[in-house]
């Protein structure tokens, strides 16, 4: 009862509209990502998904400090939604995710907020296994520019993406 007690008064105080967060965990709003390029070049001629703008929605958890992004892009002419929701803790600088896609996939992410406006994502299935890094630097309150990299072939491969919060949508 105490520690429902200790919780319920730590979750009041942080249940505001999310202030004093990262710039990645206060990406509130509409935003697009589209890939820019590949290295090796196959990536995006198998993936050209990537290289169209796909949208991103993110709003603050019910209990902050947090957020919670849903994406939508088009694959092969089916709509795939991903929801990705983040919870900042701000004693180690980090955020740390769940990642559910309509396709199935199922991730871990762990995101290291850098004082010079970078964040370095790990992503990870749930057995451990780095599946995706992805460093982010952001350029304006507005925009990010990011490489993700992965294993391609037993080599990494890389794919650079720009991030933008885009005006209202119809």
């Amino acid at each position: 009862m105490v520690l429902a007690g200790i919780l319920l008064l730590y979750a009041a105080a942080a249940a505001g509209d999310c202030e004093g967060v990262p710039k990645f965990i206060g990406m509130y709003g509409d935003w697009e990502s589209v890939a820019v390029k590949s290295e090796p070049a196959s990536i995006l001629e198998e993936h050209p998904e990537m290289a169209v703008p796909h949208s991103i929605t993110g709003v603050p958890t019910n209990v902050c400090p947090g957020i919670r992004f849903v994406v939508e892009q088009t694959v092969d002419g089916e709509t795939v939604r991903t929801q990705l929701t983040y919870v900042y803790n701000a004693s180690v600088h980090r955020s740390y995710g769940v990642i559910s896609s309509s396709n199935g996939a199922r991730l871990r992410g762990i995101l290291e907020h850098g004082p010079d406006d970078t964040d370095e994502l790990t992503m990870l299935d749930f057995e451990g296994n780095v599946v995706w890094r992805e460093t982010k630097e952001w350029v304006s309150a507005d925009e990010f520019e990011s490489v993700g990299r992965m294993d391609v072939g037993g080599q990494e491969g890389r794919i650079w993406f720009r991030t933008y919060r885009v005006g209202d949508r119809e």
